[in-house]
């Protein structure tokens, strides 16, 4: 549970860097630009939220529930996203660079300019979702769901594609692990 705390301090200062929220139920708040690295809000209920240009690098929010989350501009690098349920979120132009979304939802989810360089997106739910432009160079989508994904504009060089589901993806000037440009669905 939330340490009483860190909850008050994140109320009156909008700061809670390395706090302990976890299972906090923080549904429909402004954070934008708030600095939660390093905290823990594992299993936290965050949606609605807008925690946009927010600093979550290393934070841990495994199994949190961000659904309908504004994360536009957010730092999550090396954050622990394993779990997590981002339904329909904004994460555009987001720094998810070396993050864990193993098993995480971002069905719907925007996730375009987003950086996921080195991310580990195994067995992750990614239908439906944008992902235009994002760089997901060296991510491990191993067995991830992009059905209806958009690809346009990304960048999948030496990302690791085994048994990924690519059904009705978007491919218009992607760069695939191979470095091969492809103009599919342009």
């Amino acid at each position: 549970m939330a340490n009483r705390e860190d909850l008050q301090r994140l109320q009156e200062t909008g700061i809670c860097p390395n706090g302990d929220l976890s299972n906090a139920h923080l549904i429909e708040i402004k954070l934008s630009s708030t600095n939660l690295s390093g905290s823990n809000l594992s299993g936290a209920y965050l949606s609605g939220s807008n925690l946009s240009g927010a600093d979550l690098n290393s934070a841990n929010l495994s199994d949190a529930k961000l659904s309908e989350v504004n994360l536009s501009n957010a730092n999550l690098s090396n954050a622990n996203l394993s779990g997590a349920k981002f339904w329909k979120s904004n994460l555009s132009n987001a720094n998810l660079s070396g993050v864990d979304l193993s098993n995480a939802d971002l069905s719907g989810a925007n996730l375009s300019g987003a950086n996921l360089r080195k991310a580990n997106l195994e067995r992750v739910n990614l239908r439906s979702a944008c992902l235009m432009k994002a760089d997901l160079s060296h991510a491990n989508l191993e067995r991830a769901d992009l059905h209806k994904a958009n690809l346009e504009g990304s960048v999948l060089r030496d990302a690791n594609l085994d048994f990924a589901t690519m059904k009705g993806v978007v491919r218009c000037n992607t760069v695939m692990p191979d470095g091969q440009r492809v103009f599919k669905d342009c």
